[in-house]
């Protein structure tokens, strides 16, 4: 629920925001639909899309412009080291140790997720006005 908030926020700033949720497996088809619920009352369920099933995430990863990991528990994080191989910004939550290059949020905090994020597209944005190659869609994996 924290992606759906996340989006839910950048969407008042990036209105064609995009999330690709990979999820290895649905395990409860149940709680699934409730989370579907809540997209659609969120009205982001047109701004993320959920990638389920084992698939290779590294062409995705590529073409991002952010990759989040907010986690209340978790190891390493190897995925957060694949994107920051690509020169993916990457956010997580400071859980455990975490690559050198991630910037971390505290564990749970909405508040200091939504910042950090935030933080990072506005650098990227100013970034792509400096270059002329002002893009319109922001894509977080």
């Amino acid at each position: 629920q924290a992606l759906m908030n996340l989006i839910q926020k950048l969407k008042l700033m990036y209105p064609n925001v995009k999330l690709v949720f990979a999820l290895a497996q649905i395990g409860n088809q149940n709680y699934f639909n409730v989370l579907k619920e809540k997209m659609r009352q969120l009205d982001v369920e047109k701004n993320i899309y959920i990638l389920s099933d084992q698939k290779q995430l590294w062409p995705l990863v590529k073409r991002a412009d952010l990759f989040v990991r907010p986690t209340l528990s978790d190891s390493f994080g190897i995925s957060i080291a694949e994107a920051l191989l690509f020169d993916v910004p990457s956010v997580a939550s400071d859980v455990c140790i975490r690559p050198k290059g991630t910037v971390l949020f505290k564990r749970g905090n909405q508040k200091d997720f939504f910042e950090k994020v935030q933080q990072i597209l506005k650098s990227k944005d100013m970034l792509c006005k400096q270059n002329k190659n002002n893009q319109t869609v922001n894509k977080i994996i």
